[in-house]
């Protein structure tokens, strides 16, 4: 039965409703034996009551987009970085010291995310004595737990919408969906791919570029997808596989030579520090 909720004093919170949804699915089905969470939520957004229901979720629910075109009392924020000053106080309060651009730095480098902000500042006070200047010479962003929130989320990926990540890390820059389509080894359906975008901008993996229709990462998640194509293509070459050599372009030659450095630099060059250290 469903519960009946009385009074405005006894809101409903489900965090994380993303684990009920199915991996490797882009229209985000429910698990086998959870279909009746979307029963749930259509009944408190169509029934008349005093209470409310309060949602999280990295991954967009398929019921929304048909419960607000009703016009139902149903609304969906998509949550965007913390303005500046909270993210001062948040490094403040974690004790994270370091000059004004060190701090823009850091908040730019995380797109102002307060877990991500939370999760390094504590990395910061515990590796580097909580100067934010020393954490970004060393150049590295993403820590443990980050690090397993990210390979929870790609590991629920479709084959397709891991290869969208890979390639725009690969990139570099906000590509269209024509462009993308370009850069392919092989031929895509480019009905296929816009709508796998769209199921990974519902999941907040990839963002809509300053320029109309074109698509981008975060940088965490460009690095993180950076670090799973190194490792992936290092286990290829080891068991004698060329898969990911195929099919990806590890260095792009008719790119800008600065996007071309960058590649040399952050993607081949640890590939054949990693080969030849085995």
């Amino acid at each position: 039965e469903l519960p009946i909720f009385h009074g405005n004093d006894h809101p409903l919170v489900l965090d994380n409703l993303e684990s009920l949804l199915q991996a490797q699915d882009a229209q985000g089905h429910y698990l086998p034996g959870f279909e009746e969470y979307g029963v749930l939520l259509r009944r408190v957004a169509e029934t008349e009551h005093q209470s409310c229901l309060l949602l999280t979720s990295r991954e967009r629910l398929p019921e929304f987009e048909d419960l607000e075109e009703q016009q139902a009392p149903v609304h969906s924020l998509r949550l965007g970085g913390l303005e500046t000053e909270a993210c001062e106080q948040l490094l403040e309060q974690r004790e994270a010291s370091g000059t004004e651009d060190e701090r823009a730095r850091l908040v730019a480098l995380y797109t102002g995310n307060p877990l991500a902000l939370k999760i390094v500042a504590e990395s910061i006070v515990d590796l580097f004595s909580g100067e934010i200047g020393t954490f970004l010479e060393q150049g590295e962003a993403i820590f443990s737990t980050m690090r397993d929130l990210l390979e929870v989320q790609f590991a629920r990926l479709t084959a397709q919408e891991q290869a969208l990540l890979i390639w725009l890390a690969i990139v570099r820059e906000p590509l269209a969906v024509e462009s993308l389509l370009k850069v392919f080894a092989f031929p895509a359906d480019e009905k296929l791919v816009k709508e796998a975008l769209v199921a990974l901008h519902r999941r907040s993996l990839v963002e809509y570029g300053r320029q109309q229709d074109t698509y981008s990462l975060q940088s965490v998640v460009q690095q993180y997808v950076v670090e799973v194509l190194i490792e992936r293509s290092c286990e290829q070459i080891q068991g004698g596989m060329l898969d990911y050599l195929i099919t990806y372009a590890l260095e792009q030659a008719n790119v800008k030579e600065y996007v071309r450095q960058t590649q040399t630099r952050l993607i081949v060059a640890p590939i054949l520090l990693l080969l030849r250290s085995i």
